[in-house]
């Protein structure tokens, strides 16, 4: 799922995020969910998405690929 991708991305071009390659959708969940804990949850739910559409045989909705842009642009505006 390249939403989750695109998040994972746009934070740590805001520093928000070190760039590790090779982290699992859960390490970077981890990380994000220490600097946003409000979100912590749909972080966590975008990370399982992005495991189960990779790896998995569950096919993204598009109210899943929503949910993950609309957290993309929640953690944008956050402080």
């Amino acid at each position: 799922m390249d939403g989750f991708r695109a998040l994972a991305t746009r934070q740590i071009e805001r520093g928000r995020l070190d760039d590790q390659p090779g982290a699992t959708a859960r390490e970077v969940a981890a990380r994000l969910a220490a600097s946003y804990p409000e979100e912590g949850s749909r972080v966590a739910q975008s990370a399982d998405l992005f495991d189960a559409t990779m790896y998995g045989d569950r096919p993204a909705t598009r109210d899943d690929a929503a949910g993950v842009l609309g957290l993309d642009d929640t953690l944008a505006g956050a402080r």
